[in-house]
């Protein structure tokens, strides 16, 4: 088969153009070096001093606590509230579980989500966000958490 002569031109451009291209490359700079890392200071601590390991270890024990003391007043387990299931009375009670920790404690939005069943810091976030417009739409609800609220608060104090 016969080629045409706009076969031939077109090819040629681009050879033409790759060779520019090439030529563009071989005169630009050198990469620039590698810069070392950022060495930053470590975080400071809350308030000012470093947590003791007995205060680290018994941070999951407040949440836990929290978690168990909720169960015990709804009548459900610690383990049906943790569990990956969205059955409302569960959700409810996980959802007052996080708001006692957030009220509560010193604990992160992580380390809150560890204790109710490895949730992560959004979901915490959002739970707590429920329980708020649930204490202002459930009177009942909002006797619990009052309750426990004032449990814990006065065993932190």
């Amino acid at each position: 088969m016969m080629s045409s002569r706009g076969d031939h031109v077109g090819a040629a451009r681009v050879i033409a153009a790759q060779q520019a291209r090439a030529a563009l490359a071989a005169d630009a700079a050198p990469p620039a070096p590698r810069l070392a890392p950022v060495r930053r200071p470590a975080p400071p601590t809350r308030g000012g001093q470093a947590r003791s390991s007995a205060e680290r270890a018994a941070t999951p024990n407040q949440a836990g606590a929290i978690v168990a003391a909720v169960a015990l007043e709804t009548g459900l387990t610690v383990e049906k509230i943790v569990a990956r299931g969205r059955v409302q009375k569960f959700v409810r009670a996980r959802a007052a579980a996080a708001w006692l920790a957030r009220r509560t404690s010193d604990l992160s939005l992580p380390m809150i989500g560890v204790a109710i069943g490895g949730r992560d810091h959004s979901t915490v976030l959002y739970l707590i966000a429920k329980a708020e417009a649930r204490r202002d739409s459930d009177p009942a609800f909002r006797l619990m958490t009052d309750k426990l609220h004032r449990k814990f608060s006065e065993a932190r104090s």
